[in-house]
This record gives structure tokens, sequence and C-alpha cells, in this order.
């Protein structure tokens, strides 16, 4: 695994990062240079930490805390050159553990501790050490004017876009659950090496999209902190229930495909009858229509009835190997179950109460 990223590896957006952090640097400096700073390096230090936290899902949120923790930071290593100016191991200690506890107060979800206050705390007290305390209380103020530029700039220049992250994580699991699908309808009858590396390309795709409770926390998380996305809550919640549904329709999927692998006939995966078989394709087919349906805002009922129509003749002609049939039957069910309106209903209400908390049921 590289470490560092090679320059091809580089995208537009971590282009956009490097220039917003580079011009809420230079304009913190500068402003404070115009309002009567020597060198305002605690401006400049705000955007340097606290516009790394980037996505995007757009986790302004962690943007704000890192700014808090920073101004924070700066103002206790102040306070701690202001009671001794030489810095003893015992105030550097005191500074140290007081700027984790405020880390573990001042943190976005999702983080075990906000470092930020802990750095810019010892910071200050390297560079300011044997400074005259008037002298270092002077520059915490320079310190709130790079974090109110780092804010303006975080919210005015290039502003993550946490729906659009979002509808790009929703047409990544689309396709996810097309594989799944086209892998489980192909499973029957194949050599068990074959479908057993199926299988875990299957598992390895799934740990990269398995986190989605967690995306959906931060990009819920930039809709509150940026008022550029004031009101779109309710494009969140439209967004979110969709990926819910195809998350559960993969988990399921790659469960029955395990199922398969985990009782081979020999050395190949177990096969229905030819006219099972053919039910058992038309019913994967219908249902893989039923979640692209979902997938695009469409109604999946059609797609739906015909698939549990096609797992009516599995059932009558599925031949050899009933007891997999009744549990591969059984799993496709549950897959049209998750995809029904009805459940997409029941996912809005309960995403909406974890997103609105005053909102209806």
């Amino acid at each position: 695994m590289d470490l560092i990223a090679s320059p091809a590896e580089l995208r537009a957006r971590d282009l956009r990062l490097v220039a917003k952090i580079g011009l809420a640097t230079v304009l913190a400096w500068w402003i404070s240079a115009l309002l009567g700073a020597d060198r305002p390096a605690f401006a400049a230090i705000v955007p340097l930490v606290a516009l790394r936290a980037d996505d995007p899902y757009g986790v302004l949120g962690v943007s704000v805390f890192r700014i808090l923790g920073t101004v924070a930071g700066i103002a206790i290593g102040v306070a701690s050159l202001a009671i001794d100016p030489t810095a003893p191991l015992w105030l550097v200690a005191l500074t140290v553990g007081l700027s984790l506890a405020v880390g573990l107060v001042a943190r976005a979800r999702g983080e075990a501790i906000n470092p930020v206050t802990a750095v810019t705390a010892v910071i200050v007290i390297f560079v300011g050490e044997g400074s005259a305390p008037d002298f270092a209380w002077f520059r915490l103020w320079e310190t709130l004017v790079g974090a109110a530029v780092t804010m303006v700039v975080a919210v005015a220049v290039w502003p993550p876009d946490p729906i659009g992250g979002l509808r790009r994580l929703l047409g990544d699991l689309r396709d996810d659950v097309d594989a799944d699908l086209r892998d489980l309808a192909t499973a029957p009858g194949l050599p068990l090496r074959e479908a057993d590396r199926m299988l875990d390309e299957r598992i390895r795709r799934s740990m990269d999209t398995g986190d989605v409770t967690r995306t959906i926390d931060r990009a819920n998380s930039g809709l509150r902190w940026n008022p550029r996305h004031r009101g779109r809550r309710r494009e969140l919640v439209d967004v979110a229930v969709p990926i819910r549904q195809l998350m559960a329709v993969s988990r399921y999927s790659r469960s029955l495909l395990w199922s398969m692998v985990g009782d081979p006939d020999g050395d190949h995966v177990r096969d229905w009858s030819d006219d099972g078989d053919t039910a058992f394709q038309q019913s994967i087919g219908h249902a893989g229509q039923a979640a692209g349906a979902v997938a695009g805002g469409a109604d999946p009922s059609a797609s739906i009835a015909s698939a549990d129509d096609a797992l009516l003749r599995f059932a009558a002609h599925a031949g050899p190997n009933e007891q997999l049939a009744v549990e591969v039957r059984a799993g496709i069910r549950a897959m049209l179950r998750v995809l029904r309106p009805t459940t997409a209903a029941r996912l809005s209400s309960l995403i909406r109460q974890r997103y609105e908390p005053g909102a209806a049921v």
C-alpha cells in the first residue's frame, strides 16, 4: 500500500482543497496585517489546521470543531505563557492535559478526540517561550481573525456538496447491486474454485461501502453547518432511503451467494432443473429491475410482482437441491420486501426521526 499519493492520483477535489487552504491562509495573514498585527502566524495557523477536513460528503462540521479547537488551544497556550513564560515541564504537562480534555468535548461526531487544541497549545508555548504576556495575548485576536476568515472561505469557496456526495454513493451502490445479482445469477453449476473467487471479490467490495450510516451522518453534518445548504434535509432523506434499501439488497445477495458456495455439489455449486434455473434467472432479473427503479426514484412495484411470479415457478420446478432452493427463495423474497414502497416509507420515517428530531411520523 502506497502511503504517499503519486501525482497521477490527484483529483480535482484535492487541488481545490489545496487552493482553498492557501487562499484562506493568505487572506487571514493579510487581513491581520492590515489590522496591525506583526507577522500574524497564528492567524495563518487556523486555516492550515482546520481546513484539512474535506470530503465528498461535506464534513464542514469537522472544520468548525477544528477551528474552535485551534482558538481554544491558542488561548490555553497564551494563558500558560502568562503564568510562566519559561514554560517549565509541569506547566507543559498541565497545558497538554487541559488541551486534550477540551479536545474530548470540542469534537465532531465520530471523532475519538479533536487533537488540534493540544497541537496549537504546544505550538504557542514553543513559539512564544520567553515572550512578555501582553505580547502573547495580542496574538489571540489575530487567531480570531484567522478563524473568521476560515469560516467564510469554508462556506463560500467551493463548498462541499453533501447531497451530491450521497448521490454518487447511490450510483456506486447501484453498480454493486448489479454485480451482486449478476454473480448470484451465474453461481448455480459454477466450479467451486471460481465461485469462491467471485465471493471473495464481493466481500472485498462490501468493505469499501459498508460504513453507510457514518457517511450519511457526515453528510447531515455538512448540511447543518453550511448555511448555503439550509432547507436541503428533505433531499438527504430522499437519497438516504434508497441507499439503505440497496445496501440491504446487497447484503442479502452476498449472504445467498455465501450459502450456495458453502453447500456445494462436489466441486461445483449446486444447480437447479432447467425450468427451475430459468425461473431463478427471471426472479433475479426482475429483482435487479426493481433495485434500479428504487435507485432512480421510480415505483418498483411492477418489477417486484414479476419477481414474485418467477419465484413461484422456481418453487415448483427447482428440482434437486430443494432445501437450498427454499433458502434461496426466502432470501430473494427478503430482497423484494426491502425494495417495496412500504419499506421505503418506514425507512423515511425512521431517517427523518434521526436527522429531524421534530419531524412528525
